[in-house]
C-alpha cells in the first residue's frame, strides 16, 4: 500500500479550491486529516496506474539512457503525467470547439472539469472507487480500456 501523508503542507500549497487530495510519483498527499474509503481508493487506482506506468516504459527508457544519455531518466519518471496531460489537452481542444460548433455557452471551468474527468486514468478510478476490493482483483493496464470514453 502507497503511502498517505494527511494534513499536508504540499497538499495544501499545490492543489487549487474544490480539490483536496493528490497522487504523486505514487504517494497520496491531502489537506485532509483523514479520507474516506473511496477517495482513499480512488488514489490508490492511481497509484496502480503510476506503477504501471513506470512497468510500461522501463526498457524504452533504459535504451534511451544506455545508449543516449542518463538525462532522459527525470522523463522516464514523468510518463504517467505526460500521458495524462496529452488526455487532458486532447480533451480540452475536443471540449471547446465541440462548444464553439453547438454554439453552447462558453464556460471554461465546465470545459477543463470535463476535459479532466474525461482521462482514461480519471475515468478508472471515478467508476472503480465505490468497489470495496476492486484493487484485489483489478487487472494490470485496466485503465486501457477506457481510452476513448467520455
Amino acid at each position: 500500500m502507497s503511502k498517505v501523508f494527511y494534513n499536508s503542507k504540499l497538499a495544501k500549497t499545490i492543489l487549487f479550491k474544490g480539490y483536496n487530495t493528490i497522487m504523486l510519483f505514487g504517494y497520496i498527499f491531502t489537506k485532509k486529516e483523514s479520507l474516506m474509503p473511496s477517495s482513499l481508493r480512488h488514489e490508490l487506482i492511481h497509484c496502480e496506474q503510476y506503477k504501471e506506468c513506470i512497468i510500461a516504459f522501463l526498457i524504452p527508457f533504459a535504451i534511451l539512457c544506455i545508449f543516449y544519455s542518463w538525462w532522459w531518466l527525470p522523463i522516464y519518471f514523468l510518463m504517467y503525467y505526460i500521458i495524462y496531460g496529452v488526455e487532458y489537452l486532447i480533451s480540452l481542444i475536443y471540449n471547446i470547439f465541440k462548444t464553439l460548433i453547438k454554439k453552447e455557452k462558453f464556460d471554461i471551468s465546465e470545459i477543463n472539469h470535463k476535459a479532466y474527468k474525461a482521462s482514461a486514468f480519471e475515468i478508472e478510478a471515478d467508476k472503480n472507487e465505490e468497489i470495496e476490493d476492486y484493487l484485489d482483483h483489478r487487472k494490470g493496464f485496466a485503465f486501457i480500456k477506457y481510452y476513448g470514453k467520455l
